[in-house]
């Protein structure tokens, strides 16, 4: 993805590691759609943040390929594409019931293999709650690379729902939660996380939020002021802020004073968090995300295609062939396979 940045930008990339681009290509072929960890390092499954990815990168990098790899690469992006919603977006769940929405994208899809969504961080290793009970803000990707409209319903809803559930006005500004049921942060009395604690609010995520709203022909100032507030005296943007009532160490615990709206024990800088907010400044004056690569929006125009392939595999099964499509049952090694129609009375 940066060297299709780079050459929209007008500097074609250095023919020495195109072998290593091919390489990145390959190893997404044969290890995606589904990720072994989240991009918060957790959770197996579906991601709308790591699918997205990985479907621009598979654009975009079809560049380097010719002929039959690269119009394999276009079909099976374009596949994963048109499927982001059927692993990663629900219907009428019981937080839909709640709010009156007609579904929402989910932090990550179940895992397949257990087809639960594992929260880290707990004292409860057991604790396991459905996946369509968990949400973060992975979803404002997918507009953000140019992949959905940024005014599509199903993005719509889940901005209201992340926004009654996640945000947190904590003085400097309104910051969000990774998701509900978080345990990565200080604990209760504000001593240092050691495996588990309670998730506390990162500017980061107000970086994102703000660009879903300016995505939405909103302003986004609010966040980004918000942002610019939760630095510290020398200009760092920290990985997470004090969510409650300050601090004071006594004892030694916490460490350091914690004020709301401030820094946590967490790291700092977050230099992540300091790109955020460039991006979202320069998103504000160009309203050009830094992300959207001109093959993935020129393919895709904000819009999920209608693909002429679907790629069964034992991870992603094809649920249901539409007509006129072809289907291609794939794995990394030799199989023998078995099919039929009818029951299995005809195989």
């Amino acid at each position: 993805m940066l060297a299709a940045k780079i050459g929209d930008l007008g500097h074609p990339v250095d023919p020495r590691i195109i072998a290593m681009i091919t390489a990145a290509i390959g190893y997404l072929v044969r290890h995606g759609p589904l990720t072994e960890q989240d991009r918060w390092e957790e959770d197996p499954g579906g991601s709308p943040y790591t699918l997205g990815v990985m479907v621009a990168a598979l654009v975009a990098g079809a560049a380097y390929l010719s002929g039959p790899d690269q119009q394999y690469v276009l079909d099976l992006a374009d596949d994963w594409n048109h499927r982001i919603e059927e692993w990663t977006y629900v219907h009428d769940s019981w937080l839909d019931t709640i709010f009156g929405l007609a579904g929402h994208y989910v932090r990550v899809g179940p895992d397949p293999q257990t087809g639960v969504t594992r929260i880290a961080n707990q004292a409860d290793t057991q604790f396991d709650p459905p996946s369509s009970g968990v949400i973060g803000l992975e979803y404002l990707y997918l507009p953000r690379l140019g992949l959905r409209d940024p005014q599509d319903n199903r993005i719509a809803d889940t901005t209201r729902l992340i926004d009654v559930m996640l945000a947190c006005n904590v003085s400097t500004g309104v910051a969000y939660y990774r998701y509900n049921y978080d345990g990565y942060g200080e604990q209760v009395d504000g001593a240092n996380w050691i495996g588990v604690g309670v998730g506390r609010v990162w500017p980061l995520l107000a970086g994102e939020r703000g660009h879903g709203a300016v995505q939405a022909e909103q302003d986004g100032l609010t966040q980004l002021t918000a942002m610019l507030a939760m630095r510290s005296p020398a200009g760092l943007v920290p990985e997470q802020v004090w969510d409650q009532p300050p601090l004071l160490p006594r004892n030694g615990i916490p460490s350091l004073p914690l004020l709301t709206g401030q820094r946590t024990l967490s790291a700092m800088p977050l230099v992540w968090g300091h790109s955020e907010l460039i991006k979202l400044a320069w998103l504000r004056a160009t309203k050009q995300p830094v992300e959207q690569l001109q093959a993935v929006t020129t393919r895709y125009h904000g819009q999920a295609p209608t693909p002429t392939v679907s790629y069964w595999r034992t991870a992603v099964p094809v649920v249901e062939l539409r007509p006129n499509r072809d289907l291609v049952v794939e794995d990394t090694q030799p199989f023998v396979l078995h099919y039929g129609h009818d029951g299995w009375q005809d195989v």
